[in-house]
């Protein structure tokens, strides 16, 4: 009896370390990447989405705060999409990442700044 019970105990440590393991596996194979969530959303687990997300955040305040209309697209980091990329992973993908980020950034910052100053929301 006792060694069924540490058999068992064995089987379930063994199948928690082999579960534990492909779940790193599966979460590297995601990094630098985007994926959808079950509700449809978009999210970039990487650090040109995070980027993005804090300059675009700065110019959407800024811009706000200017006076000047909507106008993420139209900034220059935007548009080169690479500030911040080291040469690691794929530049494409980072660059997909940082533009995502910057938009969102960039929309949260202004809409907040506009409500802030007693305007409604622009998009």
């Amino acid at each position: 009896m006792k060694r069924i019970a540490a058999l068992a105990i064995v089987g379930t440590l063994a199948l928690t370390v082999l579960g534990a393991t492909a779940f790193a596996a599966d979460k590297d194979d995601y990094k630098g990447t985007s994926y959808e969530d079950r509700n449809g959303v978009r999210w970039y687990p990487n650090r040109g989405y995070d980027r993005g997300m804090k300059e675009g955040s700065k110019s959407g305040h800024q811009d706000a705060e200017k006076g000047c209309r909507y106008r993420a697209d139209q900034h220059g980091q935007f548009r080169t999409g690479t500030d911040g990329w080291d040469g690691r992973g794929k530049k494409d993908e980072y660059i997909e990442a940082y533009r995502a980020g910057y938009t969102k950034g960039y929309k949260q910052a202004f809409n907040e700044t506009m409500h802030s100053l007693g305007y409604r929301q622009v998009r």
